[in-house]
């Protein structure tokens, strides 16, 4: 009986394991997707590229390559046009 036990626990651990390196892989992808997107929300703190991306919204106010970024992401998320 202890036989089967250990058989049982074997076989779960070995698949506890098998997920475990799943959701690490899973999870560097997801930390290249994050460090790619700050990359470029970063280029708002470069001073020449944060004038260069800039420009003026329909209102008048200055818009920054990070917050177009952000709406675009949002807008194609949703199905929508930017």
């Amino acid at each position: 009986m202890a036989n089967g036990l250990e058989m049982m626990l074997s076989t779960e651990v070995e698949l506890l394991q098998a997920d475990n390196a799943r959701l690490r892989e899973e999870l560097a992808t997801a930390q290249a997707d994050a460090a790619r997107y700050r990359w470029l929300r970063d280029l708002d703190e470069d001073p020449v590229m944060s004038l260069a991306a800039q420009y003026t919204d329909m209102n008048g106010s200055a818009v920054s390559i990070s917050q177009r970024i952000d709406a675009a992401i949002d807008a194609a998320m949703k199905g929508e046009q930017p």
